[in-house]
């Protein structure tokens, strides 16, 4: 899996029972929920879903789920990114319906453009490779 961003050992815990690791490709965080508040917001790609995670850190530092969405990339045309002022929203098209998946501050910006180009590249099937200039190496 290509984590855009470092997924930690307990979201790892967390979601273990929830989703399949083994089938996922593609990670990145936002720290925005769907209301614009502070939050932790992990998202994950396999060949047919995308998954946003929003969850908080325990009191004994455990990483506790609140909510696991599924949408499902066969029934949606395109996953895209919504630019605003110091945030933005990453969106799916299904049909006549656009879905809120998650927001974010500028500072994860990059972050869900490098998961949408990645998501277009798992959704067509075919063999993808990461470009030398989303490595994380590369950003320092």
């Amino acid at each position: 899996m290509f984590e855009i961003d470092l997924i930690s050992t307990p979201v790892k815990n967390a979601l273990h029972s929830k989703l399949n690791f083994e089938a996922l490709q593609l990670a990145a965080f936002c720290d925005r929920n769907r209301d614009l508040c502070r939050g932790e917001i992990y998202l994950f790609a396999d060949e047919t879903s995308v998954y946003a995670a929003e969850g908080r850190q325990g009191e004994r530092g455990e990483w506790e789920l609140i909510s696991l969405e599924t949408y499902s990339l066969a029934e949606c045309e395109r996953l895209f990114v919504e630019e605003q002022l110091s945030t933005g929203r990453l969106l799916l098209h299904c049909g006549e319906e656009t879905r809120l998946v998650a927001c974010f501050s500028n500072e994860y910006k990059s972050s869900a453009f490098q998961f949408v180009k990645y998501v277009e590249k798992i959704k067509k099937g075919e063999p993808w490779e990461i470009d030398p200039d989303d490595r994380r190496e590369a950003k320092f």
